[in-house]
């Protein structure tokens, strides 16, 4: 599949940011890499360890963060919503 363009936003975040992901990386790894781009830039930065959790805007279930953006069946421009774990 190659690289996918993605829709994510992050916990206190404005809106959607496009982050570009190989379709063989790992939800966790687009929940890491979305944070990075707007912590401490867009949003306060999170207290070290706060653990995240991920889904498809509009569905109640999160994701499974060891699945691949491929195994998740996510679109290209799927809208992904990131938030605090509780």
């Amino acid at each position: 599949m190659g690289i996918m363009p993605i829709a994510v936003n992050v916990q206190g975040d404005y809106g959607y940011k496009i982050v570009t992901i190989e379709a063989q990386k790992s939800i966790e790894e687009l929940v890491e890499i979305a944070v990075k781009a707007v912590e401490g830039i867009l949003v306060p930065e999170f207290e070290k360890g706060t653990e995240f959790t991920a889904k498809v805007h509009g569905r109640e279930e999160f994701l499974d963060l060891a699945m691949t953006l491929e195994d998740a069946k996510l679109l290209e421009m799927e809208a992904v919503d990131i938030e605090v774990k509780k």
